[in-house]
């Protein structure tokens, strides 16, 4: 079964079941996060595992070097991943020399998140690989589009959803 007939089926059962749907809505981010995971799966594949790294290694990585030197709480918050997630990846990178952990100057208690030149190297060789990937992924769609495309997902992004699910 292709993913566009599952859609289909999954949009004809959900309403066998009775249970209300927007088609367009959920056609949208159906489609998204399928996109999103074929990315994900193509960029590890091409650009990170053959420089040892992870989809989740990548993301540090590159904020560490976009950011510079961080605390990992505000480190967890940009990559949008859990503290304890990220406490597992920042032990694989410092475990293979990518970065260290060091004491914050500011206060004793907390550390920093500082890129080794390996690291650095690593960040920046992934970041080329993985920008060639997008712009072959992207090599059809017209300026316009493309353009149209950013504007709905910087739309959808500034979208902000409390836990009960309300704008």
């Amino acid at each position: 079964m292709s993913p566009g007939d599952f859609e289909a089926r999954a949009l004809k059962r959900i309403q066998q079941e009775g249970v209300e749907v927007d088609a367009l809505s959920f056609a949208a981010v159906f489609d998204l996060l399928r996109l999103s995971n074929r990315f994900v799966q193509d960029f590890e594949a091409v650009a990170h595992r053959p420089l040892g790294i992870s989809w989740a290694g990548f993301r540090v990585l590159f904020c560490v070097w976009i950011a510079g030197s961080i605390e990992p709480k505000r480190l967890a918050r940009l990559c949008a991943v859990s503290r304890p997630t990220m406490s597992s990846v920042l032990n694989t990178l410092e475990r293979d020399g990518m970065l260290s952990r060091t004491p914050s100057p500011e206060d004793g208690r907390a550390v920093t998140v500082v890129l080794s030149i390996k690291g650095r190297r690593t960040a920046r060789r992934a970041f080329v690989a993985q920008h060639g990937r997008e712009r072959d992924w992207l090599n059809g769609v017209s300026k316009q589009d493309l353009s149209i495309t950013v504007r709905v997902l910087r739309a959808l992004l500034a979208t902000t959803l409390d836990p009960t699910g309300q704008i």
